[in-house]
């Protein structure tokens, strides 16, 4: 059965490597969204999504809540990993950031510089391109529109060795095919697939101009339908082989997370030598 016919079935993709690179574990006003988490995972093991890597955005106040990320992967330890969501309005940025990369299941750094009301390129942020690169962390910026992504290829062009996902891939559809021309250009961008919408055979555009290997699914849930982000990749006239790479491999081997077998539920937590550390 080929991974169209599986959608179209409605059956789970039980055996196939399915990471959500792109999650939020909160409820937000503007979204409908599952009450807790507990109904999230219970959607994951419904379509097949074996791990989620999730951040917490901004709380009046309390920006960067990494403590209610740990809290989940203690809960459902195998089901997700974490992006560090640090506070550029903080002195100890930076120890913020060393802090949180020494829990080994978080895999990432999350910016939004919308909700932080921070530039991309403002002095905290160009410290944590640099501790991405200096640490193997990827780092997922929010993007929306043509300014972030011309800001986003500045970034590319002063920190070579960062890892750099473009959130959204720019969202709106000239940005989106921008964005696209920076992850054909250089090795170390990529695109995520986290859109409320999409663009007619826009999957087909991205693997034609940045290859299968440049593109990450996400979904924005707990806000949006996991169900129609991959409908989208899955029903797209594209090669299973490059399905495969876009709704799981690329992320597996970008975050450099656990080896997954066929038939598993849930990625191994074999990373972990004991309990999370406590703040």
């Amino acid at each position: 059965m080929t991974l169209r016919e599986m959608a179209l079935s409605g059956e789970p993709l039980e055996n196939e490597l399915v990471i959500d690179a792109h999650m939020h574990p909160h409820r937000l006003a503007m979204f409908f969204s599952p009450s807790d988490i507990g109904a999230t995972v219970n959607k994951m093991d419904r379509i097949g999504i074996k791990c989620g890597i999730l951040s917490k955005l901004y709380d009046v106040g309390n920006l960067g809540r990494q403590e209610d990320v740990l809290r989940i992967l203690e809960e459902y330890p195998g089901r997700f990993y974490g992006y560090i969501t640090p506070d550029p309005h903080r002195d100890d940025f930076l120890k913020e950031l060393e802090k949180w990369a020494k829990v080994p299941r978080f895999a990432g750094i999350k910016l939004h510089p919308g909700e932080a009301q921070k530039p991309l390129d403002c002095k905290e942020y160009l410290i944590a391109y640099a501790f991405g690169a200096e640490r193997s962390l990827p780092v997922l910026i929010h993007t929306w529109g043509m300014a972030d992504i011309a800001a986003v290829e500045k970034l590319v062009v002063n920190f070579p060795r960062a890892v750099l996902i473009i959130g959204h891939s720019g969202g709106e559809r000239n940005a989106a095919e921008y964005a696209i021309k920076l992850a054909g250009d250089y090795e170390n961008v990529y695109l995520d697939t986290t859109r409320t919408f999409c663009y007619n055979n826009e999957i087909t555009k991205m693997i034609e101009g940045a290859t299968d290997r440049k593109i990450l699914f996400g979904s924005d849930a707990t806000w949006n339908s996991m169900e129609a982000a991959i409908g989208r990749i899955l029903l797209e006239d594209i090669p299973d082989e490059s399905k495969r790479r876009i709704i799981g491999q690329n992320a597996k081997e970008v975050f450099s997370l656990e080896v997954w077998q066929s038939g598993q539920k849930k990625i191994p937590a074999t990373r972990l030598s004991g309990p999370l550390p406590r703040t």
